[in-house]
This record gives C-alpha cells, sequence and structure tokens, in this order.
C-alpha cells in the first residue's frame, strides 16, 4: 500500500476528530513534499515529463470513499468513519482543512503561467508551486488536458452524496433546508452559521478558481444546486455606512469576496448575466454598495483619514456592471430605463470628490514629493473609477 492510501485508509478509519484532521493535514502536506520534489528536478531539465504530484492527486480523486468524506466534512463539518459507522464525527474547522487541500490541488494542477491572459485568470489562489523566484511553469497542450481532466474527474457528480460544487456552497451559503436548522442563532445570519470566516472566504476563492478554468462544467452544477445562483446573489447585499459589529465585519468581507465571484460568473455565461440583470443586480451593486462606499469617501474631512479601499470597492461594483452589460445587450435597456440608476452613475463622475479638489492646501503644503501612500492610491483608485464608468458610458 502506498503511503498516500495509508493516509486515506487512516482518515477513512478515524476514531477521533483529532486523528481524521490531522489525516488531512499530512495528505495536504505530502502533496507539498512532492510539488516542491519535482520543481527541483525540474531545475535545468526541460523534458517534457508529468510530475509523480499528479499521479498522488489522481489517487485521491478516484477513492470514491475519499470524495464522499471530503464532501461530508466541507459542507457539514461532519463525516462517518469506517470504524465508528453508527454515528458522525464532528470536525471543528473541518471545512477550512479542506478548504486549504483543495487550494493545494489546485496549485498543482494550474501553475502558474504567462502564456496567455487565460492563464494569467487561472493562476491558483495558493503559491505552492512557486519558486522562490517566480519562475513559471509552461505547459503543453497534452499536460493542460491531462490537468483538465483531473480536474473535471474531482468535479463530478458523485453517484450518492453531494457534489464538490454543492458543498462549496453549503460553506458558502447554506441551502434553505440548513438554514431552517442552523438559523435559530438570530444573531448572526444563515450563511454565517457553523462554518467560520477563512473557510468561506476560501470556498469562495476555489469556487471562482474552478469557474474559470471550467465554465460551463461549474455553471452546470450550480444551476443544479438547491437555489444556487440565488445563494451566491444572497451574499451580495449592502451594509455600507452603517455602525457595524465584528459579525457585520464579517459579512462584509464575504460580500466584497462575492462581488469578484459575480463577475467571474457573469464574464464566463451571459445566461447568468441575464440572471442576474433581472435579480435587481444593477440595484444592489450601485444603489446599495457602491454609492454608499463612496459617500463614505467623500465625507472624510481629514486627509489621513481617507480610505483607498472604497475606491477598490467601488470600482469592483463597476466591473461586475460593466460585465454585466458587456455579455447581454438586456442589460443596457434596464439600466437606460432606470433614472436612479443613470442618477447615481454620473454622480459618481464628480470630480469635486478627489483629493485634490477637497484638500488643495494640504496638496500645496506635502508637494509631490511627499505625498503619503494613501493618497497615491487614492489618486490611482478614483482614476480607475472614473475610466471604469466612462467604458460603461461608451
Amino acid at each position: 500500500m502506498t503511503p498516500i492510501l495509508q493516509l486515506i485508509d487512516r482518515l477513512l478509519n478515524s476514531s477521533t476528530p483529532s486523528d481524521a484532521l490531522d489525516s488531512i493535514r499530512e495528505i495536504i502536506e505530502s502533496i507539498q513534499q512532492h510539488a516542491d520534489k519535482k520543481e527541483k528536478e525540474q531545475d535545468g531539465d526541460e523534458e517534457e515529463k508529468e510530475p509523480p504530484v499528479l499521479s498522488l492527486v489522481s489517487t485521491l480523486i478516484e477513492s470514491h470513499d475519499f470524495m464522499i468524506s471530503l464532501c461530508s466534512i466541507l459542507s457539514e463539518n461532519q463525516f462517518r468513519s469506517s470504524s465508528s459507522s453508527s454515528r458522525a464525527l464532528t470536525l471543528e474547522g473541518g471545512s477550512s482543512v479542506i478548504c486549504e487541500l483543495l487550494l493545494t490541488i489546485l496549485a498543482v494542477l494550474v501553475p502558474p503561467s504567462s502564456s496567455s491572459k487565460e492563464d494569467v485568470r487561472s493562476l491558483p489562489i495558493s503559491n505552492t508551486l512557486s519558486s522562490n523566484n517566480n519562475q513559471t511553469v509552461q505547459l503543453s497542450a497534452t499536460q493542460r488536458k491531462h490537468r483538465i481532466q483531473i480536474l473535471k474527474q474531482l468535479l463530478k457528480p458523485p453517484s450518492e452524496g453531494r457534489s464538490l460544487i454543492h458543498s462549496l456552497l453549503d460553506v458558502i451559503s447554506p441551502s434553505a433546508e440548513d438554514e431552517d436548522t442552523t438559523g435559530s442563532d438570530r444573531d448572526h445570519p444563515p450563511f454565517a452559521s457553523y462554518h467560520p470566516l477563512y473557510a468561506r472566504i476560501s470556498a469562495i476563492q476555489v469556487l471562482d478558481q474552478f469557474v474559470v478554468i471550467l465554465p460551463s462544467f461549474v455553471h452546470a452544477q450550480i444551476l443544479s444546486a438547491p437555489n444556487g445562483t440565488h445563494r451566491i446573489l444572497s451574499l451580495v447585499s449592502s451594509t455600507g455606512g452603517q455602525s457595524m459589529d465584528e459579525s457585520d465585519e464579517e459579512i462584509q468581507v464575504i460580500r466584497n469576496q462575492a462581488i469578484l465571484l459575480c463577475t467571474t460568473l457573469v464574464r464566463t455565461s451571459s445566461a447568468c448575466a441575464r440572471l442576474f440583470i433581472f435579480s435587481e443586480m444593477y440595484e444592489r451593486i450601485l444603489l446599495g454598495i457602491a454609492v454608499p462606499e463612496l459617500h463614505r469617501y467623500a465625507t472624510q474631512k481629514n486627509i489621513h483619514q481617507v480610505d483607498p479601499t472604497s475606491l477598490i470597492l467601488v470600482c469592483d461594483c463597476l466591473q461586475l456592471c460593466l460585465e454585466m452589460t458587456f455579455k447581454d445587450s438586456m442589460g443596457c435597456k434596464v439600466f437606460l430605463e432606470s433614472k436612479t440608476l443613470l442618477h447615481a452613475l454620473c454622480a459618481m463622475l464628480d470630480l469635486r470628490l478627489g483629493i485634490h479638489y477637497r484638500f488643495p492646501r494640504r496638496q500645496q503644503q506635502q508637494g509631490q514629493t511627499s505625498s503619503s501612500s494613501s493618497m497615491k492610491h487614492s489618486h490611482l483608485y478614483y482614476a480607475r473609477m472614473i475610466y471604469s464608468i466612462d467604458s460603461f458610458l461608451i
């Protein structure tokens, strides 16, 4: 029995939660060690060979029991081991560890590449395979095809139980059935019930990468999930401008990441773009998020309190609106028929919101050489925002 099969067997026969979590962490370490070993062997070797780490990942994916357990842990933080079939083991933080495993697998299957713009968007979130000198890895057509086949096998819906995409959706935002069971705590929203912030952020990033690599494949599975697209839409809500406790801040972090995921979904599917358009996404994004954030940026009375990250969020919102409009011509009709949306977009073109206009004396005192980093970022992001609006109007 190979070492990886021993680790799988150890996980499936775990008698305690700590033993199960340790088994998953050892699987992650094994993948990383094989990846690092192959990277060292490739220095100066141009021969086209598939690294052994791919065989290791394939062994994991081909194990039906392992994949069932992986989806169960990811979705519910629980799984039934072979040694204790009568009861399910509850793994605290299990979804976070599984997300880390998925990030590691993605880094192996989609190494950094600079061959095309599409490849740049397909960079792995975790730089497990990145060398210290940030060298890129060029893949041949055969190598890319092999990796795509492994990814399809990873995402293939099983004959029983939930698929990996459905389990990721459960981490991001549970289905109505889960909300009924976990929504008893009214101090937190349903989708923040029992998965930690790191797990939810990682799940959104993993899903985003899967959409980029296999758009049609993943879109079909999202649509097949109970309220799949609407569960993602539920994450895009407005909390800007309000006083926030810790849970509200977590909601904003999830919301900001969900905006990026929605942008990827729209960019890769015109059907998704139309669904978003008729789900009032323009209103959610511009009126619910972008306008309040821009107002918060514009009402700072002290130049040192100016937060350029507000403009980053505004730019991301505008980018999502652009993608919806470019992907489906119906977006133009819906947008132009709304006086409220047009007024909000035109208000963003007010150059009096800029740093130079609002703090002219401070600008003269500091001069060009001593301008603060936050001011430079504000200039950059405000210019990007204006450019996005200009592109939208064109």
